[in-house]
């Protein structure tokens, strides 16, 4: 165990043996001096005080998870103040209440002298808390948790995810038998056993954690998936898939989720002594990919163990637009997506805004580090992607996302509809027209938002009839009522210059941009 580790817990008991109820100024110390070093609050919450005598400037100072120092209050503690100047100053710390335990050490730094004072919160050996609570409770509190090993992330620090009746959390790293990071492998914990651990919590990002846990029990699951056959990936033209399994219970059940049952089915199962291999059948896909959780279990002596596989088939590729994108459910089937670059976040990952008529979907990431940057794309492109669904705090993104092409807008001229009329005809060379939406006055014309997209495109200049409009850059012709257009809607689009029996025509139409 790590020396600070030790030295946390030998102050977090001295902190429940300490009544705290009488003032005493340290000695030692010629910059700063506290009234108390060791508080104590009590676990339904409240505000503990101590005073502070300094000769300069001071601050609270704290170190975080990863052993940085911190001009910074633990997550579960609030200090009014922080920090303050010569003289003395009475400090208020402030805990809400928790269902778990807390215990940190703060440091109050003044003219490079620092006194500690030790915090704890609740009792060091808390009540069982479930998933649920551990999920709505404060960050910086102690729990003890007990579940199933759902998926092992990281087999080096013990980065895995927990399970209860009532929610799932992720554990980042798992401490050994004695107290020691790195060294996960040496506990034998497998997906599928049950476990009780106990550690602090903390929120990264949407995902909360306790962090550098301690196994306090540990029960051997009855059944165990030892491999899938092709990592369990199914082709699209469907076929059979094995699951090998070791068996220790009376058997064991195949649970296939009722929604995925249309498309996956079990073919057969055999058994020899504590081996077993289920064979899935799939069907062929004609939609997007799609995945299954197939669950296996097995029971004896009133102990049930559950473990399961991920099964995932290849599917085409779907076009739609953004608005279908963002209804769509968080998965890895693959999404064909045309818009318009804007709102650009970051250049090196490839971070921003995909825009069409339909709405917009902000894009995490465009292939590997720099990949954006290399295919010089910028704002106002019009960019092709490839991308699964996903969500970050509740917000739909554009994840795992792939470049297909794209057209710059750089290429592209913009033209009032009196220079696009007074052209060259050429199918190569498209330019940027913008216009108010209206039905077409010239003969040969007809209006037509329903179905081909004709109508007229009126500027200031003049009006130019437009045969047909697209969805976007590569994308669907034939479905201008999708789009919503009207008469009346200012609208950028993408064209080339041509004409029929005399009529001057935007040909190529594609949409761009509503104003």
């Amino acid at each position: 165990m790590k020396l600070k580790h030790i030295f946390a817990a030998c102050i977090a008991v001295l902190g429940l043996m300490s009544s705290c109820s009488e003032d005493q100024e340290l000695e030692g110390l010629d910059n700063i001096q506290v009234s108390k070093s060791e508080l104590s609050i009590p676990v339904e919450g409240g505000s503990v005080e101590f005073k502070v005598k300094a000769k300069g400037d001071w601050k609270i100072q704290t170190y975080n998870k990863k052993g940085e120092l911190k001009d910074s209050i633990p997550a579960w503690l609030t200090a009014t103040p922080d920090h303050g100047s010569v003289g003395e100053t009475t400090v208020n710390l402030t805990a809400k209440p928790t269902n778990g335990a807390n215990s940190s050490t703060i440091m109050l730094a003044c003219n490079g002298q620092v006194q500690y004072v030790n915090v704890v919160q609740g009792i060091l050996n808390p009540p069982f808390s479930t998933c649920k609570e551990v999920i709505a409770g404060a960050d910086g509190a102690t729990y003890k948790v007990k579940g199933k090993v759902t998926k092992i992330a990281n087999t080096t620090y013990g980065n895995w995810y927990l399970k209860d009746e009532t929610g799932e959390i992720y554990i980042y790293g798992t401490l050994d038998a004695n107290g020691g990071e790195k060294n996960f492998a040496s506990l034998g914990i497998e997906e599928g056993d049950e476990v009780t651990v106990q550690g602090p919590k903390t929120t990264y990002g949407s995902t909360v954690e306790l962090v550098n846990v301690t196994v306090l029990s540990h029960t051997k699951s009855l059944v165990k998936v030892d491999s899938v056959e092709n990592k369990g990936q199914l082709p699209k033209n469907g076929g059979d898939l094995k699951v090998m399994l070791t068996v220790k219970g009376g058997g064991v059940t195949v649970d296939i989720p009722e929604a995925d049952q249309d498309w996956l089915s079990m073919k057969g199962l055999t058994t020899s002594g504590t081996s077993a291999v289920v064979t899935l059948k799939a069907k062929a896909n004609a939609g997007g990919a799609r995945t299954s959780t197939v669950n296996f279990t097995s029971s004896a002596n009133g102990q049930t163990s559950t473990v399961s596989a991920t099964i995932s088939q290849e599917g085409a590729i779907v076009p739609m637009t953004v608005a279908e994108f963002n209804k769509a459910e968080v998965g890895e089937s693959q999404y064909r997506l045309t818009g318009v670059i804007s709102d650009v976040k970051n250049t090196d990952y490839g971070n921003f805004t995909l825009s069409d008529y339909s709405g917009s979907i902000y894009v995490h990431g465009l292939g590997a580090k720099g990949d954006f940057s290399k295919l010089g794309l910028k704002a106002g492109d019009i960019v092709t992607i490839i991308a699964q669904r996903g969500e970050y705090k509740g917000e739909a993104q554009a994840a795992k996302s792939q470049y297909v092409e794209h057209y710059a807008a750089s290429s592209l001229q913009k033209l009032s509809v009196a220079d696009f009329r007074a052209a060259a005809e050429n199918k190569d060379k498209f330019y940027l027209i913008s216009g108010t939406i209206m039905k077409p006055t010239e003969s040969g014309t007809k209006f037509d938002l329903k179905t081909y997209g004709n109508f007229a495109l009126k500027d200031a200049t003049g009006q130019v009839y437009v045969y047909g409009l697209k969805t976007g850059w590569n994308g669907e012709s034939k479905q201008a009522a999708k789009m919503g257009l009207k008469e009346g809607d200012k609208i950028t689009i993408i064209g080339y210059r041509t004409s029929y029996k005399g009529l001057i025509q935007v040909g190529g139409g594609m949409f761009y941009t509503k104003d």
